[in-house]
Formats: structure tokens, sequence, C-alpha cells
């Protein structure tokens, strides 16, 4: 269980060390995802940050830092955990990570399909409420549009 004394610990540590922020793709459309990352010489903190909040395991790279070549660790944690990371540290943040925060998190609102329910199907149909979407069958893991199901069962 993480205690009150761990979020301060990772705040202060995320304060000097890491980086709140919404990644887009480099296709220009508003996808991403939220992101938080931490990157450090030594691996012990970035361990530490693994076992609070999952992410990825630390694992090295090759940086050069100062015209020298040395090894990294890397820290990330993305998506809706890292917007909880995101949430969890925020009391204890300054105002230049808050508006990290702030920016990362709504860039993650504005994305599409992003805590939103979809308005139409990929043809185009109408599915702006339950009644208009088929519930899903074994093998689908969402609904189906209940014109698409229409078009399928003439078919």
């Amino acid at each position: 269980m993480v205690t009150t004394v761990d979020l301060a610990w990772a705040a202060g540590f995320l304060e000097g060390e890491g980086s709140f922020r919404f990644s887009q793709r480099d296709t220009g459309r508003p996808h991403g995802t939220p992101t938080v990352t931490a990157a450090q010489k030594d691996p012990e903190s970035l361990k530490r940050l693994h076992t609070l909040f999952s992410g990825n395991v630390p694992t090295p790279y090759i940086a050069r830092v100062n015209r020298k070549e040395c090894r990294v660790y890397q820290w990330r944690i993305y998506g809706e955990r890292a917007v909880g990371v995101m949430y969890a540290l925020y009391p204890w943040m300054s105002g230049y990570r808050k508006a990290q925060i702030r920016a990362a998190i709504s860039g993650w609102r504005g994305a599409p399909g992003q805590n939103k329910p979809r308005l139409k199907c990929r043809r185009g149909h109408d599915t702006s409420t339950p009644e208009l979407r088929a519930k899903p069958t074994k093998r689908q893991r969402h609904g189906q549009c209940l014109e698409c199901r229409k078009l399928y069962a003439r078919a």
C-alpha cells in the first residue's frame, strides 16, 4: 500500500528528475497518451517508483552526458495509470510542474476516444445512446451498431 510519505517522496523526486507530458504521435492528429518519465544513472530510485506505481521496469540505455557516453536508466508510466500518478502527486508539486500536469491531463481529455463514448460507428451510423448499440456477442469486446447488425443479418 502506498503511504502519504511514499507519495511525498515520489513528488519530491519527480519534481527534480521527472517529466509530466502528453505525448503526441508524429502524425499531427490529436492522438496521444499522458506520460510520466524519470531518468537517472543509478536505478535504485527508479526501482522504488516502479514498486510504488508500476510502469516500465527501469532499463538502461546509452546516453551522452558532458561529452561522455554513460548508462542511463529510465522509468515510464503511460495512459490512465500516468493520470492517476499525476493526480496523486499534484498537491506536492511546484507551480511549474502543476502546469505540466494540467496540460498533460487536458491534452488527454481533449484527445479523441479518451473517456468518451463513440457517437458514430465506423460506417457513420448514430450510436450516441445505448438503445442504438447492440450488446456484444461472445466473440466481440464491444457492442455493435444496431444498423450494422441489421445489415449483417440480411446478408
